[in-house]
């Protein structure tokens, strides 16, 4: 089987494995463990969530403070808390694979959300929660306005050059193919440093490979909660101050919830991303 061809195969089974069956009844008690899903759902059917993620409330990284306020339970992924709020849907990451194989042998029906890797993957979450909650008309409205905002974005940029940029966190992660940033640098009007490297996924590189690379361009959280600072020690270090970006002033600090969003907000991340990079190219308020 062509390798497109598996790609379709295995997302019409992810999707048709989400989608209830006739005999079988809506969800009206939602349960998402995962900021991702509480910013989709939350956008799709808000009136049968009973219970979002902790971190829904969290400016630094969820893009729906306001719209949580409406549901009134919180949960992190504790099978005896969740169980405790009788769901017929749970929604959880892959990376609590433990939690989600308690809940399934209890019974419980749950959707893991794993993959990060592109917008497409994430237009993709969106059909498939759609399809999921009974809600695919209003997941392809959502899609839809993404589709058009993100070939604004195109359109705006294309005729422009294409500055080397570089994603980096306090950690010395970067953003290589297959990710969700590699396909925001991209949309952006860019081209992915760490992509050109070869690096896939996300992976360390040190301040030696930052300099060699020297990207015209480097984007990175504004948080400072879990590393006070790093954005200054950055900007000081004095080996950095050969490297391009240093140099021209084009180290872009972007919100935290845009460099780790994955639902339909990434399409904030992606303008915002493109204002930066291109500034020329787009007038009024930066997010």
């Amino acid at each position: 089987m062509k390798p497109r061809f598996l790609i379709l195969a295995l997302v019409i089974f992810v999707v048709a494995a989400a989608v209830p069956s006739r005999a079988e009844q809506l969800p009206q008690r939602i349960v998402s463990v995962n900021i991702a899903s509480d910013e989709i759902l939350l956008a799709l059917i808000p009136e049968w969530l009973v219970a979002v993620s902790v971190l829904a409330d969290d400016p630094e990284v969820s893009g729906v403070v306001q719209e949580a306020r409406a549901i009134p339970v919180r949960v992190k992924a504790d099978a005896e808390r969740i169980v405790d709020l009788r769901p017929d849907l749970v929604v959880i990451g892959g990376h609590s694979f433990h939690v989600a194989s308690q809940l399934r042998q209890l019974g419980l029906r749950v959707i893991t959300i794993e993959g990060f890797e592109s917008i497409g993957w994430i237009e993709q979450l969106v059909h498939t929660l759609g399809h999921a909650v009974g809600a695919p008309a209003r997941a392809e409205r959502l899609v839809a306005e993404v589709r058009e905002r993100l070939r604004n974005v195109e359109e705006r940029v294309a005729a422009r050059p294409r500055p080397r940029v570089l994603t980096y966190a306090p950690s010395g992660y970067t953003d290589g193919r297959r990710t969700i940033l590699d396909d925001v640098i991209r949309v952006a009007g860019g081209d992915n440093v760490a992509a050109a490297l070869g690096i896939v996924g996300g992976r360390q590189i040190s301040l030696e490979q930052v300099i060699a690379a020297d990207p015209d361009a480097v984007v990175m959280s504004a948080s400072q909660r879990w590393a006070p600072g790093f954005q200054s020690e950055f900007f000081a270090h004095p080996a950095l101050r050969t490297v391009r970006a240093v140099r021209d002033r084009r180290v872009h600090q972007l919100p935290g919830r845009l460099m780790i969003t994955a639902s339909h907000h990434i399409v904030e991340t992606v303008e915002a991303l493109a204002a930066r990079l291109h500034p020329a190219a787009f007038t009024g308020a930066v997010r």
